[in-house]
């Protein structure tokens, strides 16, 4: 984990529409102003017993959608590494 890698400026792999890294790395609100593929993780915790999801209420400091409820784990996938790192 490197706290200095968070945020605006973290570096994501640009994809194209299937998925395929091109070899391109930007700054991850380069990324999203450009609308441009990247990889993301999201976990989704579900009890099927109790036929239910688990969710988060996002703080009300976020840029996107403060306040409502979430998923319950999100991120994006660091340049240089997969999805299941």
């Amino acid at each position: 984990f490197d706290p200095h890698s968070m945020g605006e400026d973290e570096l994501l792999d640009v994809c194209d529409e299937n998925g395929q890294l091109t070899g391109v790395v930007k700054p991850r609100k380069d990324i999203h102003k450009a609308g441009d593929w990247h990889q993301a993780v999201h976990v989704w915790i579900v009890s099927k017993k109790q036929c239910s999801v688990l969710l988060q209420q996002r703080v009300w400091t976020k840029k996107l959608y403060p306040g409502r409820f979430d998923i319950s784990s999100a991120g994006h996938v660091q340049a240089g590494q997969t999805p299941l790192e």
